[in-house]
């Protein structure tokens, strides 16, 4: 299989040489789409709404949902009204506001797939940024963390960070695996999530990407949310 273009993973636009297996060609195409770090979009060069999602993969979701409503014929208002204002609740590209200034964006991640497409979240953000990484190791984790050696932290080493915090019960081996990425940021590890998510709170800047784990997510998203 040869791709002609990769949006990331297995994702993208591919075809066989040898056969007549290829990507399909779509009804409903995304035309323009932009992520600072919510994602505005285009679709079919007529369709055109603001979204409260970020994170680029999330534009597959976003299609896919448009696409479906439109097959059922909903009104286009209605779609881009609700597609719009949309935000999701359960950590998966959550925004959290943490304080006046700042605003976290909280995201599941669990293998090295879904923590490059999270760490991209932080490449079209011009300000600067913070990170809070959560990594366990309980038995729905999985207690083999080697995935981490597989993660492209290089991402990070064109964004503007200011300061990485690493979380959780292997917090130690993810603040090596990022010394090892060379990351131009200021790294500090706070094992216990409740410290970190109060030291990420007392930052200003205006984005804090929040990335933890299966495990790490419900004590993270309920220490965020906690005023």
């Amino acid at each position: 299989m040869t791709y002609d273009h990769v949006h990331y993973s297995q994702l993208g636009y591919y075809h066989c040489e040898n056969c007549d297996f290829k990507h399909q060609e779509t009804k409903y195409t995304v035309t323009k789409a932009k992520v600072e770090p919510f994602i505005e979009l285009s679709i079919n060069n007529e369709d055109s709404f603001s979204t409260r999602l970020a994170g680029d993969y999330n534009i597959y979701n976003l299609l896919a949902a448009y696409s479906l409503l439109k097959e059922l014929n909903l009104d286009n208002d209605l779609i881009k009204n609700g597609l719009g204002s949309y935000t999701p609740k359960n950590g998966r590209m959550q925004s959290i506001r943490i304080s006046e200034s700042s605003m976290a964006l909280l995201n599941l991640a669990k293998n090295p797939a879904g923590l490059n497409a999270s760490l991209a979240i932080g490449n079209p953000i011009k300000e600067q940024i913070n990170y809070l990484l959560v990594l366990n190791d309980n038995g729905a984790d999985g207690i083999d963390i080697s995935w981490i050696w597989d993660t492209d932290f290089n991402i990070m080493k064109n964004q503007n960070i200011k300061n990485i915090i690493c979380s959780g019960k292997r917090a130690e081996e993810l603040a090596l695996r990022i010394k090892y990425s060379d990351v131009n940021a200021n790294v500090v590890v706070r094992k216990e999530i409740k410290d970190a998510v109060k030291q990420l709170k007392n930052y200003q800047e205006k984005y804090a990407l929040v990335i933890p784990n299966y495990t790490a997510l419900i004590a993270t998203q309920k220490e965020l949310e906690n005023n």
